[in-house]
């Protein structure tokens, strides 16, 4: 992909019955340096309580540290959180990935 561009997939690591531990990678698909990015984490059934490596921007979207932002075309930045889980819930295998110069 031309300009900066990113994805975010996400995986369970663990599943209880009321809760989940996900991980989530976000890559830099685009032929840019990254700055930063946000993920879109609002995500229905899902309600997070704890996460890593991330901030917390509001409204259900999470932003990259000042650390892990710097992504190099191809490079990669993994990051998860735990969220509880009222029964069934579908998570998706990718979500909205806004990538910054």
């Amino acid at each position: 992909m031309e300009g900066a561009a990113c994805v975010a997939y996400l995986s369970v690591d663990e599943s209880w019955q009321d809760s989940i531990d996900v991980s989530v990678e976000v890559v830099n698909v685009g032929d840019e340096r990254l700055a930063s990015w946000a993920i879109d984490l609002d995500l229905d059934d899902v309600d997070i309580y704890h996460y890593w490596n991330m901030d917390d921007l509001g409204r259900g979207w999470f932003g990259s540290k000042n650390w892990n932002g710097k992504l190099d075309p191809g490079e990669d930045a993994v990051t998860g959180f735990q969220a509880e889980i009222d029964g069934r819930y579908d998570l998706p295998d990718s979500v909205s990935c806004t990538a910054y110069e």
